[in-house]
């Protein structure tokens, strides 16, 4: 179970729906397959296979507003079956948090933790 928060810290008040949409350029230039997307809600849920196995991995992507200032970013990745993941789901998290970083957010992880928050 990998989580990741941060901030993705922006020049100006209401940066939420820029968030969004670079989390939602971020899973499509990782491959994932969407299952829902609600800007509304500020979540995303996909998944992604694995490329040894061709097994199933879930991911959610949380955003909320942190006052005007910056965005709050939450990732999970979690394989559906199996002890060991091999390393996949905290690639997959890196992968689109650079995605996102490099389409003009900058990142601020100042705790990223091993847990489920929710």
């Amino acid at each position: 179970l990998s989580w990741i928060t941060l901030r993705q810290e922006h020049e100006r008040p209401g940066a939420l729906p820029q968030a969004f949409e670079s989390a939602l350029d971020a899973g499509r230039a990782e491959g994932l397959t969407f299952v829902a997307s609600s800007p509304e809600d500020g979540r995303i849920e996909a998944f992604a296979r694995t490329p040894l196995f061709d097994f199933k991995d879930d991911v959610v992507i949380r955003l909320r507003d942190a006052h005007g200032v910056a965005t709050v970013v939450d990732i999970r990745s979690k394989s559906r079956v199996g002890m060991s993941d091999l390393g996949f789901n905290a690639r997959r998290i890196d992968s689109l948090l650079s995605a996102m970083e490099a389409q003009g957010g900058r990142l601020d992880m100042d705790h990223a933790k091993a847990e489920n928050p929710i």
